[in-house]
């Protein structure tokens, strides 16, 4: 069934970032200026449903990147 087979990717695939979500949120830290690591971190927050997170990163986004 495509539809079983999906939900286990779609499982697998925000296990992976839920791993990677605190090393990407590190290197903000580090660096906030840096674009791409933004926007990833916002892709991340996207699928994981973390809306307010989203909102206050992409805020910043928007400054820097302008």
């Amino acid at each position: 069934n495509n539809f079983k087979k999906y939900d286990e990717l779609r499982a697998k695939q925000l296990q992976i970032y839920k791993e990677a979500l605190p090393h990407y949120e590190k290197a903000h830290e580090l660096n906030k200026s840096n674009v791409s690591t933004m926007q990833t971190l916002m892709g991340i927050y996207e699928n994981l449903e973390m809306d307010a997170k989203y909102k206050e990163l992409k805020s910043l986004y928007d400054k820097v990147k302008n």
